[in-house]
């Protein structure tokens, strides 16, 4: 029995990959918080573009390989405006609205818990306890209010429903630098690192170790196959619900792997190594097994902190021949920068500049 792969995603994605569909790439900055040496953290600006590629890819990554995209139907009202683009999600009964407020008091305690685990440095917890003692309704703080508990909020919903937290991607670094990165994966984000991780290799093998700067790029590569398949932006939605029956039984297994990941560390364990080497398919091209110098860690949940299960020996065995296959045809697409310079023309954009600001921050530059 398959289990179902549900994703709980902040209202912020949809709103910002919204307004890109729309708009195309904007010539702006969005803030994100750093750590600094001297006062412990920062407010940085960084130019819209490249997070603009980083959000529109994540959520064409997550229509084909979820299930269901939980939302907070409170907050729907924040991507109204560009709700159209969307329609084919609703129809799809892709997108699943909760009300969130008539629960709240269930949830509210472990929103507490991940704010104070989010301030990761002192200064940040205490001006983040300042705004929210003399917080006011109404009031709009873009790091605060917006980041720190946007982000403290989606992640107790997420906990409260038991359903993992696929994160906006300036939320994301947020939580990397917090106390809940060592908790925080799934079995999406495990499987999509795994491709990520092994194509970087596979390039690097092709190449000879010659190295270009397309080996610093890790986009998702489902949706980099929706761009490729579209010839305007407005596409690029109901394609990405198209090729969901393509790679079903891959969105199946990770289901059930997230099934496993719920249940124990020794479940999950026993499930994966029953399963063929993954790395067969692959491992043909090359001499050697390189597989096997993987390391990913993994844990239960965000709150939870239970310890996290080391999978690099059992990865190799992890995936079925069917799921393998539509994994190893993943990691043997096309390079990225291609398929992104077809976004770009999609997104309207002829800006040397922006294209520039997209690739630096996709690049981590």
């Amino acid at each position: 029995m398959s289990h179902v792969m549900a994703l709980v995603i902040d209202n912020l994605i949809l709103q910002q990959a919204g307004e890109t569909l729309q708009v195309g790439l904007t010539d702006d900055d969005r803030v994100e918080l750093a750590a600094s040496a001297e006062t412990g953290y920062e407010v940085r600006a960084v130019p819209s573009p490249g997070v603009q590629v980083e959000e529109l890819l994540q959520l064409l990554n997550a229509i084909v390989l979820s299930d269901e995209l939980v939302i907070d139907a409170a907050s729907t009202s924040s991507w109204a405006d560009v709700g159209h683009f969307f329609a084919p999600l609703n129809f799809a009964q892709i997108l699943a609205a909760k009300p969130f407020s008539e629960v709240r008091s269930e949830w509210l305690p472990l929103r507490k818990y991940a704010e104070e685990a989010l301030c990761f440095s002192p200064k940040l917890s205490a001006d983040f306890a300042q705004f929210r003692a003399n917080w006011k309704p109404g009031v709009n703080d873009p790091v605060l209010s917006t980041l720190m508990w946007g982000t403290a909020a989606t992640i107790a919903r997420s906990q409260y429903l038991k359903t993992p937290y696929l994160s906006h991607p300036t939320r994301s670094r947020l939580i990397d630098r917090s106390r809940l990165a060592p908790h925080r994966e799934n079995a999406q984000e495990i499987v999509q690192r795994f491709v990520t991780t092994e194509r970087v290799k596979l390039f690097d093998r092709v190449t000879a170790g010659q190295k270009t700067r397309a080996t610093t790029l890790s986009l998702p590569p489902l949706g980099l196959e929706v761009i490729a398949e579209c010839s305007d932006r407005s596409q690029l939605i109901h394609t990405a619900i198209q090729i969901r029956e393509k790679y079903r039984h891959l969105r199946e297994w990770i289901g059930e792997y997230q099934r496993a990941l719920e249940a124990s560390p020794a479940e999950a364990a026993n499930k994966m190594a029953t399963h063929e080497a993954a790395a067969n398919d692959i491992e043909r091209l090359f001499t050697g097994s390189w597989w096997s110098k993987l390391s990913i860690n993994f844990g239960m949940g965000l709150t939870d902190l239970l310890p996290s299960v080391p999978v690099a020996a059992i990865i190799q065995r992890a995936l079925p021949g069917s799921i393998r296959s539509a994994v190893s045809k993943l990691i043997q697409r096309p390079w990225e920068e291609a398929t992104l310079e077809r976004l770009f023309v999609l997104l309207g954009t002829d800006s040397p500049k922006l294209r520039t600001h997209a690739l630096r921050h996709l690049q981590g530059a």
